[in-house]
């Protein structure tokens, strides 16, 4: 991890980055081990978006239920509240389970060891309302997860950002 820590510093350091040019990473997991190990100024996507895109933004929130799960990462950088914050915006009714506080995919072992997963997400299907078409998150292997688990669409809050909203 340090190897690739030190790797990425020098990247960003040479492609013109500094303290004063920040990092946006759409990936929470990545955005945590960045943002705990390097000196390198960061951001997780649904902070970014929420401090800097959204003030430029007109958001016409869904009326409709909306599935949120915050990523184990996004609990461990801010407690999710970017991403609650940003999930707010872009819908009248907010769902997230009540039991589920990790997916289980594990980063990417969900791939190779699918009972992790199907263990972790056992209850979802049956929190999810008839009425609700999708849900969101901010983590790909998340979202494979709960996409196969839960009988609706995850997708990333940034795509669900975009279709709610238009410039000022």
């Amino acid at each position: 991890a340090q190897d690739l820590q030190a790797r990425l510093k020098r990247l960003v350091t040479e492609s013109g980055g500094s303290q004063h040019c920040p990092l946006i990473m759409d990936a929470s997991a990545c955005a945590l081990s960045t943002t705990r190990t390097s000196d390198i100024n960061t951001f997780e996507l649904s902070e970014y978006l929420l401090n800097m895109v959204v003030p430029r933004l007109a958001i016409t929130p869904l009326e409709e239920p909306l599935m949120l799960h915050v990523s184990c990462s996004s609990t461990h950088l801010d407690k999710g509240l970017a991403l609650r914050t940003l999930a707010g915006l872009c819908t009248t009714l907010l769902i997230e389970a009540d039991d589920i506080a990790c997916c289980g995919f594990a980063g990417d072992k969900g791939l190779t060891r699918p009972d992790l997963n199907a263990s972790a997400l056992a209850t979802l299907s049956d929190q999810v309302p008839a009425t609700c078409r999708r849900g969101v998150s901010n983590s790909r292997t998340c979202e494979i997860g709960l996409s196969h688990h839960s009988g609706i669409p995850y997708t990333h809050i940034a795509l669900l950002l975009d279709e709610v909203s238009a410039p000022l």
